[in-house]
């Protein structure tokens, strides 16, 4: 009988061990799991960031050429600087078609909502968008003229190019909020950034 009871309490401590190992176990591989989680969210967080923070400097650096483009400007129409502004537009076309791909991701992450309503970011995009649709107007309207035969020292032409450049110097203000926005949004996830190295 002694031996039955002493082969009992074996096999109840190998079977009460052989649980206690499978909790074990079972929670390592819990946190195991949880930490592989983590790390695969924090890799594509970053790869989102990278993109974005990309575009973010390229925005910038197209809205900082724009802008001097605007402070060049006159009184009358000077083809470089029209120029550099041109390019600075087709730079900004080209982002924008980008911005699906190189910056949708950071908004599974982080909503920025905050900092567009604080820095008044929407108004301030659909007034550039605005100014340069009346801007191209006022361009087509200058073609049109010209293919009639009136040349750029004609009175309607340089009205038409007085009227654009003075809408060409309204843009600076909106250009800053837009610089503005986007540096806050940068200097936010550098922020969280730095909180991870801390």
């Amino acid at each position: 009988m002694e031996e039955f009871k002493m082969i009992i309490a074996g096999l109840i401590g190998s079977i009460i061990t052989i649980i206690i190992k499978a909790i074990i176990d079972t929670r390592t591989d819990n946190v195991q799991y949880k930490r592989e989680l983590k790390k695969l969210v924090f890799q594509r967080k970053t790869d989102a960031i990278e993109r974005a923070m990309s575009w973010f400097q390229e925005a910038i650096d197209c809205y900082s050429m724009m802008q001097m483009g605007y402070n060049e400007l006159g009184t009358k129409y000077n083809p470089v600087v029209l120029s550099k502004i041109e390019s600075s537009l087709i730079k900004a076309l080209g982002l924008y078609n980008e911005s699906p791909i190189r910056l949708n991701q950071i908004y599974l992450y982080y909503d920025f909502s905050d900092v567009e309503y604080l820095f008044g970011t929407r108004e301030s995009m659909e007034f550039i968008n605005s100014t340069i649709a009346s801007i191209g107007v006022l361009d087509q309207d200058a073609r049109a003229l010209r293919l009639v035969g009136k040349d750029d020292e004609s009175l309607e032409i340089q009205q038409l190019q007085a009227r654009a450049i003075e809408l060409f110097k309204e843009l600076p203000e909106a250009i800053n909020t837009q610089i503005a926005h986007i540096t806050e949004i940068q200097n936010i996830i550098r922020r969280e950034y730095k909180s991870y190295l801390a």
